[in-house]
């Protein structure tokens, strides 16, 4: 991972290093901010929503909550704000430096290429390419706001947070393997979409040719098979995802149906309360 981020993304996302350390910044906010949102549950249930609790006590629960709320507004929005902003300069200029190359190219290379192959090089290669950076900050915020969740819950009993780590290998397995799979499919993917787009420049460039020799119906042919094989290959990868989706839930949904049978007989020993 970091030897991807120096040597290939680095260099396109270098000049922006004041914002990611913004970014990075309100990465470490919002993760606190998860971790104080958690930390305010058991409270909430044990003071602010039990019959026996002042309504001081809710009303101080509600300010805060309230307050960590317009907190979270200003810092996911210029987090998720100045990440677009990089990304989407990354790809400008990703895109620049294939133009570029693509025009410096002889003469028989392009007689060798489908045009739609590289105008699909050219539009759709530099998202995935700069989408890396936007998965990097990923990387960050995300596991931040884990051990933030993780903390207030080992804090609160840990006991019942071992549940987590009984269900963890699972979830492990579920995206691993998923993700594998749409990885090993994304080139078929771009290679298909690139078809795509090649038959639809041809077809529309040529539409002298087409009408001069009645060839109408061939060019629509050749348009819906590549639509087709593209169809196919994106559907190979929404497969993938969209059954790893369930399974997550099935896992999750299993693990707290564990946690509510423990945790009634922690709350009933009196080793627990509602709120923890």
């Amino acid at each position: 991972m970091y030897h991807l981020i120096t040597k290939r993304l680095w260099p396109y996302i270098s000049p922006f290093r004041g914002r990611i350390a913004i970014v990075v910044f309100f990465a470490i906010v919002l993760a606190a901010i998860g971790g104080a949102q958690t930390r305010l549950v058991m409270p909430l249930f044990d003071k602010g929503l039990s019959k026996d609790g002042t309504a001081q006590e809710a009303y101080t629960l509600a300010a805060i909550l309230l307050g960590l709320g317009l907190l979270n507004f200003p810092c996911r929005f210029f987090h998720f704000y100045w990440l677009r902003y990089i990304q989407d300069r990354a790809i400008c200029k990703v895109r620049e430096e294939i133009f570029e190359k693509l025009t410096k190219l002889p003469a028989s290379y392009y007689g060798k290429s489908k045009m739609g192959n590289l105008i699909s090089h050219l539009l759709n290669d530099a998202i995935v390419f700069a989408g890396g950076f936007r998965s990097c900050i990923d990387l960050v915020r995300e596991p931040l706001k884990a051990v933030a969740y993780l903390s207030m819950a080992f804090w609160a009993d840990w006991q019942l947070t071992l549940v987590i780590f009984v269900i963890a290998p699972f979830l492990v397995a579920i995206f691993s393997i998923s993700g594998r799979k749409v990885k090993n499919n994304q080139k078929r993917v771009q290679e298909d979409q690139g078809e795509l787009t090649h038959f639809i420049s041809e077809g529309l460039s040529s539409h002298k040719i087409t009408k001069a020799f009645n060839l109408e119906n061939f060019v629509f042919d050749r348009f819906k098979k590549a639509q087709e094989n593209f169809f196919s290959s994106q559907m190979r990868t929404t497969f993938v995802e969209e059954m790893a989706h369930p399974l997550v839930e099935f896992v999750g949904a299993s693990a707290f149906a564990g946690v509510i049978v423990f945790a009634h007989h922690r709350i009933t020993s009196g080793a627990t309360s509602i709120g923890e």
